[in-house]
């Protein structure tokens, strides 16, 4: 890619061969344990959003480097469900506002892989990341990347891989198990800082391996900049966990409002609805409002009409 995207749909599709397929229209990049799946729950909740199985596609980060799912034919698979969703909304309107999100964190910090890239041959530190390769694809794509305070992440991420048992440390965890085990993980990393960049120390799949936790995933800076060289600004929307957690409403009106999925009305010049129809209207749910209040056993699960 990229490929010769149709300007009747919202998501990057394209015909190849006769086959019609479509591309995620924005992508959840990071970072883990900081909220991205109860936010992609929510998102997909519009109903211009189509989903179908797993919220992380981990195709850029894993999969394109595998023998049979390698081919870009593989992940515009994982979308066939948008895709006759979009198809049937060209053949009934001419145009389609379908699109699609693919939620895996791991994009953001996940290029482990990057000696594989083309143009990385022999270096020491990667010149193409996940945000290259994605923009080459999707030059038009919607980037969320939600961070949280790196610390509280990093201990939620332990709490987590428990039931895993990636290391001694997750048997019978305990907190001086936990602090003994970061000191460590810290001075590998420190070290490396000695010889080498954060950037360098940060992509080193060695080092990562080594490590174990993923202690380097939160220095969001070090991927941050990569993402902002090849997407412009404005196709960013940085997300703070502790705000989503606050107000989680307001932030999903902020990702509608970053998506272009805000229901603004695409029929609203009709005019506004007759006064004697918003009163047979209300007359008719105002019983059902009564008792779903009742249901509830609480008055404030309801909503008063002005009475005439």
């Amino acid at each position: 890619g990229p490929f010769d995207y149709d300007s009747r749909t919202k998501s990057p599709c394209w015909n190849d061969t006769g086959i019609l397929r479509c591309l995620p229209y924005a992508y959840i990049v990071g970072f883990s344990k900081c909220g991205t799946s109860d936010l992609f729950s929510r998102i997909i909740q519009h109903p211009d959003v189509v989903h179908f199985g797993l919220k992380e596609k981990h195709w850029f980060d894993y999969f394109r480097f595998g023998t049979d799912t390698r081919f870009i034919q593989n992940y515009t698979d994982k979308f066939a469900n948008m895709t006759l969703r979009i198809e049937s909304d060209l053949r009934q309107l001419g145009f389609s506002y379908k699109i699609t999100v693919d939620g895996s964190p791991t994009y953001s910090w996940g290029s482990l892989n990057w000696p594989c890239y083309e143009g990385n041959e022999g270096l020491n530190e990667p010149l193409f990341t996940n945000a290259d390769v994605i923009h080459r694809l999707t030059p038009s794509a919607k980037i969320i990347v939600s961070m949280r305070e790196p610390v509280s992440r990093l201990y939620s991420r332990m709490l987590s891989w428990i039931p895993e048992q990636l290391h001694p440390a997750y048997v019978d965890p305990t907190p001086e198990k936990f602090h003994t085990f970061i000191e460590e993980r810290v001075r590998m990393y420190r070290q490396c800082f000695t010889q080498w960049s954060h950037r360098q120390c940060a992509y080193n799949g060695t080092l990562y391996k080594e490590a174990v936790l993923r202690l380097a995933e939160g220095a969001y800076s070090v991927y941050i900049k990569d993402w902002l060289k090849v997407f412009p600004r404005e196709q960013l929307l940085f997300i703070k966990f502790e705000d989503y957690i606050a107000d989680a409403n307001a932030t999903v009106r902020k990702v509608y409002k970053f998506l272009e999925l805000v229901n603004v009305g695409r029929f609203y010049h009709v005019g506004p609805m007759l006064n004697k129809t918003m009163d047979i209207l209300e007359d008719f749910y105002k019983p059902f409002n009564e008792e779903l209040a009742q249901i509830l056993g609480d008055p404030h699960m309801t909503w008063k009409y002005n009475e005439s």
